[in-house]
């Protein structure tokens, strides 16, 4: 039972675990690719972990001109701009945590700023947009789509958060398939819970 990476996430229904990152497609949630997450052990070359990871899961899509949604452990500044470039040739909307040094400060929360306004800042192919949904929060989103500053008549919110909830819930639909639908059984040894959750994956996408 002694698994040197397993995890303890507060958020998750099932709080202690093995966390395996993935890939799925936004129209069928067929999942692409995963990786386990290994913690400190991972040898990454240099990169950020979520960077690592973002760029190892999009290797079947590299050069497909493809877009990746992710959530802010994946999503920085400097990975949506190599993402841009040869080989990857992929497109990232994502949200950002608000601890990026990249943020402005004119772009985060501040008294006088109302509730349910947006603002945006551009950098080339990246745009960065802040909207303000309640007045202690305050959500940030990355794409590098080449987008303008869209908003949204119907809800007030910004393009890119529609876009956003729209694409985001491939992986978390999966998971939800994969447990309703789970040969897994109760063991000490984690290896045999690795091999359960791929026969889980695996009967996931044959279907």
């Amino acid at each position: 039972g002694r698994c040197p990476f397993k995890m303890y996430m507060l958020n998750k229904p099932n709080k202690y675990g093995i966390k395996i990152p993935m890939m799925c497609d936004s129209g069928t949630n067929y999942m692409i690719n995963a990786l386990p997450y290994i913690r400190k052990v991972t040898n990454t070359n240099g990169l950020p972990q979520g960077e690592y990871y973002l760029k190892e899961l999009s290797q079947p899509v590299h050069g497909f001109n493809r877009n990746i949604t992710c959530e802010n452990w994946f999503t920085s500044i400097p990975a949506a701009k190599s993402l841009l470039l040869e080989p990857y040739k992929l497109t990232v909307v994502g949200t950002v945590r608000s601890n990026k040094r990249e943020i402005p400060e004119e772009l985060k929360n501040s008294r006088s700023r109302p509730v349910g306004t947006s603002m945006f800042c551009f950098d080339g192919p990246l745009t960065l947009a802040s909207y303000k949904p309640k007045p202690s929060k305050m959500v940030y989103m990355l794409s590098s789509c080449d987008e303008d500053a869209a908003i949204n008549l119907t809800t007030g919110k910004p393009e890119i958060i529609m876009f956003y909830n729209q694409t985001k819930g491939c992986v978390d639909a999966f998971d939800q398939m994969c447990s309703s639908m789970s040969c897994s059984r109760k063991t000490n040894r984690w290896p045999m819970t690795m091999f359960y959750g791929m026969l889980n994956i695996a009967f996931v996408n044959s279907y």
